[in-house]
């Protein structure tokens, strides 16, 4: 929620902006917002049960965590797109392929592993097991009504508004890979839960992921 979706969309990047003006009035924002939150929030492993609980109303979570929500009431949640922010409207997508391997001795039968891997039906078996979208634009019209017709539309809606703003997780930095999240968590932490200075808080963990960057030679993430 913090780098992937709230940094783009209140600030235009990931990394970039990350002690900007923008990134202060944002933050300033959520702390109001955190009036409204329920206080068990920062420790939720995810918004299924709190929904199915009834301790909250509203919920943003990843599709596969608030799938046993929909799938047990289906009748029972509106889902939609994440909303704008001044920039647009954030969400990650994590990139995945499949590639046949130079010189393979039976490329025939690679090929039609692939094939059947994005095949629409097996696609919908792939969603229903995991949580996770077709990546086919074919496979959107073989999901059938119920919940997960309910969360492909949902999916679908953010993927296609025009507003839409995709964030991509970071790539190239190794060892340090595990530094990335905790640096946007503990400037939550710090800001939110503790009441620091904003300010103060940002250019402390801005130089972190500067520093990190730099170290590593990664290229900033998208946006």
């Amino acid at each position: 929620m913090l780098h992937g979706y709230l940094y783009p969309a209140f600030t235009g990047h990931q990394v970039q902006k990350f002690d900007s003006p923008d990134a202060v009035s944002m933050w300033s924002y959520l702390k109001e917002l955190w009036d409204y939150v329920h206080p068990s929030s920062a420790i939720y492993e995810n918004m299924a049960d709190p929904l199915l609980l009834e301790e909250v109303w509203v919920a943003w979570d990843h599709t596969a965590r608030l799938g046993p929500a929909i799938r047990e009431f289906p009748d029972n949640f509106v889902l939609f797109p994440s909303p704008a922010g001044p920039y647009g409207r954030a969400f990650i997508t994590v990139i995945n392929g499949l590639g046949i391997p130079k010189g393979v001795q039976d490329f025939d039968l690679a090929w039609r592993l692939i094939d059947h891997l994005t095949h629409p039906e097996t696609q919908v078996i792939v969603l229903e097991g995991t949580g996770f979208f077709p990546t086919t634009v074919e496979a959107a019209s073989y999901v059938p009504q119920g919940a997960n017709k309910l969360l492909a539309d949902a999916v679908a809606a953010q993927a296609s508004a025009p507003d839409a703003l995709v964030s991509l997780l970071p790539v190239g930095l190794g060892a340090r890979d595990g530094e990335y999240v905790p640096t946007f968590k503990d400037a939550f932490e710090a800001i939110v839960l503790r009441g620091q200075d904003i300010e103060t808080v940002l250019a402390r963990q801005g130089a972190r992921l500067r520093e990190l960057f730099e170290d590593t030679g990664a290229d900033y993430p998208q946006p």
